[in-house]
Formats: C-alpha cells, structure tokens, sequence
C-alpha cells in the first residue's frame, strides 16, 4: 500500500513513465494482490463497500476521465480551478456508473449476448461513432489555434501537432499587443526569419504554401494593426498561378473577402494607407 501511495502522491507529469519508476505501483499492486487477506488491515480496508464500488467502477472512469478532462479544457480555455476538478470527479463517476451499469455488466452474462450479436453490435456502434466524430469535427470549430495564439502573447513558446496556421496567425494579430516594426508575409521559405538585434521587432506570419490570399489576407490584417516600418514580401514562383493548387487560404475565406472589402474601399477608416 505504501508503494501505491507512494505513486499517487509522489509522481507528477515529470516523471519518466513507463520507466523504473512504473516498479512502484505496479509491484505495490502485486504484494496487495498476494498478501492483503481479508484479515490483514489492508485487505480490511479495501474489501469496504465503497472501495469496492469505485473498484467496480475504475475501468469505465479510467476510459472515460481523459477525453471528459481534455475536451473541458478546450472548450473553456482555462486551468480548472478546485470546484471545476471537483465537478469533473463526480462526472467521471457518473459516467463511469452509467458505463458499468448499462454496458460493461450486461455484457459480462454470456448466455443474454451471443457472440454474433456482440460482433454486431460492436462493430454497428464503433461505425456511428466514427461517423459522428466526423461531423463534431466538421460542425465544431474547437478553437485550437485561437487558444495558442492567446498563450503565445504572454509566452516565449507553444507547440502543437495538428493546426490551422492560418487561423492561428489571425489570432496573433489578435493577441499581440506589443510594437512591430517589421512585418514578414510568405511560405515555409521565409518562417525561420525572427527577431533580432540587427532587425529588430519583428512579426512573421509565414504560413506554409502561401498564396497571393494568404498574403492580402494576413497582410491587411496585420497593417490595419500596426505601423511596420518595414514588410518583407516572400513572393513564391506559385504566387500568382491560378492553377498553383494552393487552396488552403479557404480555411480563411471569410478573412480574405473583408480584406478585398477594405482594399476596393480606399476612404475606409479602416484601410491601412500604408498597403499601398
């Protein structure tokens, strides 16, 4: 027990796991398993009806807590305070039941599911959720970029495996609040230019195979912002070939007709003069 608590209350997400450190709980697991009679103290206090029934239910919570915890933190974009951990403990928990109670138990009696119907059963339900994780995806704009964006205006770095660099160059615009002299637009070619002494304050909003929308998109919306001195241009051979296969601005297209807006209507207020 001492090595499971030991775990629970030591371990924290710079620990290396799976490494010599997983020993801990999973050798403190096998002496409970071995010696914890229901005799001994330890086996006293898990054989307790209520250890027992979180027991029953650990396997569902275990299944269900990650994605509750991960999809929570990005739709309100924020660390949990203590009452929202508390709230998610008790959703897992509900969940959990729920699971237990209506999925893992009824399938555990061989002689109520025969093992076509499991088959058919698994196999019909894993195609409606694939399905409908599609079309949350499709529908649900989860404000990935939006949220980096924010922790990038206050922090050196963010790292992410899967965004929209698009829409999460708008959102530094959004963010950023501090002077840019220089203003960098184009491709991949030019993203690792940066700040420096010899250039000075500077703002890239390279975006990988950037297309004249992507220029007159991200660049109207930079200007109508700050006052660079300077805009370095990357002009790819691609830039003005209609038949380049760069469509990814579309991911931005709303964007980019408020620009084309604010380019046919000179005397707008809002029109960055310095465009031109």
């Amino acid at each position: 027990m001492i090595f499971v608590l030991f775990s629970i209350f030591y371990f924290n997400e710079t620990t290396p796991f799976p490494s010599l450190y997983t020993l801990f709980p999973t050798f403190g697991a096998l002496l409970i398993i071995v010696f914890a009679k229901p005799n001994t103290k330890v086996g006293f206090i898990l054989s307790n009806k209520l250890v027992v029934f979180l027991g029953l239910l650990s396997y569902s919570a275990y299944l269900i807590h990650q994605p509750l915890i991960s999809f929570s933190k990005i739709y309100f974009e924020k660390n949990f305070t203590l009452l929202d951990q508390i709230i998610i403990f008790f959703l897992t928990i509900l969940f959990a039941y729920l699971s237990y109670r209506y999925i893992e138990s009824p399938f555990r009696i061989k002689s109520k599911f025969s093992r076509k119907f499991i088959f058919i059963y698994g196999t019909t339900f894993s195609a409606v959720l694939i399905f409908y994780s599609i079309l949350i995806f499709k529908l649900i704009d989860f404000p990935f970029e939006k949220a980096m964006a924010k922790k990038l205006a206050s922090s050196s770095a963010v790292i992410s495996t899967n965004m929209d660099e698009r829409k999460f160059s708008l959102y530094r615009i959004e963010y950023l609040n501090t002077k840019r002299d220089i203003l960098v637009l184009g491709s991949s070619r030019i993203m690792q230019v940066k700040s420096s002494p010899i250039l000075g304050n500077l703002l890239n909003l390279a975006v990988s195979g950037a297309s004249i929308e992507d220029q007159i998109t991200l660049g109207i919306k930079a200007l109508t912002k700050f006052t660079p001195k300077v805009v370095y241009l990357s002009a790819d051979p691609w830039l003005f070939n209609e038949n380049s296969g760069q469509t990814r601005y579309k991911s931005i297209n709303e964007n980019y007709n408020e620009a084309l807006n604010l380019i046919s209507e000179p005397n707008s207020k809002n029109y960055p003069p310095r465009f031109i």
